[in-house]
């Protein structure tokens, strides 16, 4: 199911996962990005896209992003609203209490479909992804979307959090 995802035409029409997420990644970027804001350049913004998929479970910084994709934080922030407006990808914020004492500021990068996110870093199989390095982020990626699914089936917000001390001791959800 992580590799797979969960978008109903998969399984509607028995179409494999990989032929789908393909199509519908070249179609996302060439038609869909197009009319939520027009980006130019869309080599580089597909390349931040795969960048961002290698971030799944991290908080976010944005100058790192950049780096990687070879753009500037401004625009990284421009693709990420995007990727966010678009329903590809999510933001977990921090818990805190106290907002001073927040220990923690930046959120926590997630993918609405872990079967997408499997396509961009280049698992082409189930099986690659019992050895793929990043296996346990995809999978809490997994359940933070069964969990806000079961809050979104009852007409609720999610209320989903991470927590991390000073120490790096961390609650994922």
């Amino acid at each position: 199911l992580c590799w797979q995802g969960g978008y109903p035409r998969i399984y509607d029409h028995d179409i494999p996962a990989t032929t789908f997420y393909q199509s519908y990644l070249a179609t996302y970027v060439e038609r869909d990005v197009r009319q939520v804001k027009n980006i130019g350049n869309l080599d580089a913004f597909t390349r931040f896209i795969r960048i961002c998929a290698g971030f799944i479970g991290q908080t976010i910084n944005k100058s790192t992003l950049a780096s990687a994709a070879g753009i500037d934080r401004h625009t990284a922030d421009a693709w990420l609203s995007v990727l966010r407006t678009s329903h590809i990808v999510y933001t977990i914020q921090p818990y805190f209490r106290n907002f001073k004492k927040r220990l923690v500021k930046s959120p926590k990068l997630y993918f609405r479909d872990t079967g997408l996110a499997c396509t961009l870093l280049g698992i082409n199989a189930p099986e690659q992804l019992l050895t793929y390095y990043q296996r346990g982020a995809i999978f809490e990626n997994f359940i933070f979307n069964e969990v806000s699914k079961s809050f979104y089936n009852q007409g609720l917000a999610p209320p989903l959090f991470f927590w991390r001390d000073n120490a790096q001791h961390e609650i994922d959800l």
